[in-house]
C-alpha cells in the first residue's frame, strides 16, 4: 500500500477555515470543492457538518461551528475548538482559497494515479492500463484554470451596459478632484501622501464622512496617530461649522448656539455607518478582522507607516510592500476599497520653487506605489518660495494646498488641483472664484467690525490685517 500518499493537511485546514470566515466565502468553497478530495478523515467530517448548515443559509463562525459539531457528536473527536482555531490560522487570506481547492483536487488525483499504478503492477490488464491513462488525463486537465472562451463573454459585455447602483464611488465630493480621479471600485487602493501638518488626517476624515453620507455604506477608520476623540473633533468641526479651536479649548458661545449646532451634527453623525479603531499599531490581522467584522465597503488606514509590520531580513521597505499587498488582497476578497495615508520622505522639505514631490518620495517602499491604483500627493509650498504655483491670495486662516494626482490607473494623472485648507473649520475645499469672493467678503466684514470698535475707542484707522477680538482658529491646530 502507499506509505506516504500525496496530501496536505494544512491546506485542508485552510479550506475548512473558508467556511468559518463568512457565508460568501463558504458558498464559494462549497461550489468548488468535492468532499472526496479530503485526505484527512477529521477534515472531511468537519466539512460535511459545516456545509449542511451553510446550505440552510446560516452565517458561520467558530462558536456556532462548535455547537454544530457537538450536536453531531464529533467535536472532541475532531480536536475541539482548538483545532478550528488552528484552521483559521492556516488561512492568511481568502484570496488563496480557490488556489487551495484546486491544489486539493490535484493531490486527490495524484492519489488516484498512484492507486492505478499499483493496480497495473498487480494486474497489467488492458482495463487497468486504460484506468491509469484516464486518471493521468484527469490530473493534467486539473492544472488548467482561468481559460475563458471569448464566445462566452456576451453576458459580461451586456453587464457592462447595465446601470450600476454603486459600481463607481466618487469619494471626494469636489468636482475637479472627482473628475480627475474618476472614482473607485471594490479592490482599489487610493494612497494619500503628505508631509506632517499638511493634511493627511483631515483629508481622510473628509473622505470617510463624505462616503458614509453619500452611499450609506460602512466605513472602517484606523486612527493610528491620534485618539479617536481627536478624530471625532476633526469630523465634527466642518460638519457643525463650529471652529475647531472651540472643541479643543471647550469654549462655546454663551447663547447656546454652538452647542445646538454640535448637537444637530452629532445626531446625524451617530446614524452614519462609521467604525473607528483606536489602536496605535494595528497588525494586518487586526485590519482584516475589522474589515470582516464591520463588513465595510471602505477601509481607511491613517497611516501605513504606523501599522505593526513583520520586518524580516529584507528590511522595513519590503515589510511595507507586503502590508500593502495584504491590504490589496483583503480588499479583493471582501469587495472593499482602501484609502491609505502615507508619509513622504523628509527630503521633500528641501524642494523649492516649482519643484513638487514625486511618487518616489513615498516613504519606505516603492511597493506602496505599485499596489496603489491611484496616488494623491498633498503639497504645501515653502513660504520662502517667491515662485509659488498656487493662486490662492494671502488670506488669514486659509492655507493653499496643491493636490497632485501623481498616479491614476483609471483617470487622469500628472495634473494638480488647487485646494484650500480652512483652519477655522478644519476642512479641505477646492479653491474657486466663489470661494475667493466669499472669503474676501468675510475678511472685509471682520476688518470693518474691528475698525468700528477702534472708532469707539478713538481710533479711526483700519487695516486689512486687523484681527478680530475672538480667535477664529486654534493656533496649535495640526492639519494631520
Amino acid at each position: 500500500m502507499i506509505n506516504s500518499p500525496p496530501q496536505n493537511l494544512e491546506m485542508e485546514m485552510a479550506v475548512i477555515a473558508g467556511l468559518l470566515i463568512d457565508i460568501n466565502t463558504a458558498k464559494l468553497v462549497m461550489a468548488r470543492l468535492d468532499t472526496i478530495w479530503f485526505y484527512g478523515e477529521q477534515n472531511a467530517a468537519i466539512y460535511k457538518v459545516l456545509a449542511r448548515k451553510v446550505e440552510e443559509g446560516i452565517e458561520p463562525d467558530i462558536t456556532l461551528a462548535c455547537q454544530w459539531l457537538t450536536t453531531a457528536g464529533i467535536l472532541a473527536e475532531v480536536g475541539g475548538m482548538k483545532y478550528l482555531a488552528d484552521c483559521l490560522e492556516k488561512l492568511t487570506t481568502t484570496a488563496h482559497t480557490e488556489t487551495y481547492i484546486q491544489e486539493l483536487r490535484k493531490l486527490y488525483l495524484d492519489r488516484q494515479i498512484l492507486r492505478a499504478v499499483y493496480a497495473v503492477q498487480a494486474d497489467p490488464s488492458a482495463d487497468n492500463i486504460e484506468q491509469l491513462r484516464l486518471k493521468s488525463q484527469d490530473r493534467d486537465l486539473a492544472g488548467v484554470s482561468g481559460v475563458i472562451n471569448i464566445k462566452d463573454c456576451m453576458p459580461a459585455i451586456i453587464n457592462m451596459l447595465e446601470p450600476q447602483e454603486h459600481g463607481i464611488y466618487d469619494v471626494f465630493s469636489m468636482p475637479e478632484m472627482d473628475k480627475y480621479h474618476n472614482g473607485m471600485c471594490p479592490g482599489d487602493i487610493l494612497t494619500i501622501g503628505a508631509r506632517p501638518r499638511v493634511g493627511k488626517t483631515v483629508m481622510c476624515t473628509h473622505l470617510a464622512m463624505n462616503f458614509a453620507r453619500t452611499y450609506k455604506e460602512p466605513v472602517l477608520y484606523f486612527s493610528t496617530e491620534m485618539r479617536y476623540q481627536e478624530t471625532l473633533q476633526r469630523i465634527l468641526s466642518p460638519f457643525s461649522k463650529i471652529p475647531g479651536w472651540k472643541f479643543r479649548k471647550r469654549i462655546f458661545s454663551k447663547d447656546g448656539e454652538d452647542i445646538k449646532a454640535i448637537g444637530v451634527a452629532a445626531n446625524e453623525l451617530v446614524t452614519l455607518p462609521i467604525f473607528m479603531v483606536d489602536k496605535p499599531s494595528p497588525t494586518m490581522a487586526d485590519i482584516r478582522a475589522g474589515m470582516i467584522f464591520t463588513k465595510c465597503k471602505l477601509v481607511i488606514i491613517d497611516y501605513i507607516q504606523r501599522i505593526n509590520l513583520e520586518v524580516g531580513k529584507e528590511g522595513r521597505p519590503a515589510a511595507l510592500g507586503a502590508a500593502m499587498a495584504g491590504i490589496k488582497n483583503s480588499c479583493r476578497d471582501l469587495g472593499c476599497m482602501a484609502i491609505v495615508a502615507s508619509q513622504l520622505d523628509r527630503e521633500t522639505d528641501k524642494l523649492t520653487g516649482r519643484q513638487t514631490p514625486q511618487l518616489s518620495d513615498l516613504k519606505g517602499s516603492g511597493d506602496i506605489e505599485q499596489e496603489s491604483d491611484a496616488v494623491l500627493l498633498l503639497w504645501k509650498h515653502n513660504k520662502k518660495d517667491s515662485d509659488k504655483q498656487n493662486t490662492v491670495p494671502d488670506i488669514d486662516l486659509i492655507k493653499p494646498i496643491e493636490a497632485i494626482h501623481a498616479k491614476n490607473r483609471h483617470g487622469t494623472s500628472d495634473v494638480s488641483t488647487q485646494l484650500i485648507f480652512d483652519e477655522k473649520f478644519i476642512e479641505f475645499r477646492e479653491w474657486t472664484k466663489e470661494e475667493e469672493e466669499r472669503y474676501r467678503g468675510e475678511r472685509l466684514k471682520q476688518t470693518d467690525e474691528a475698525a468700528k470698535k477702534r472708532e469707539k475707542k478713538g481710533k479711526t484707522k483700519s487695516s486689512w490685517g486687523a484681527a478680530p477680538d475672538v480667535p477664529t482658529a486654534d493656533p496649535d491646530a495640526d492639519l494631520g
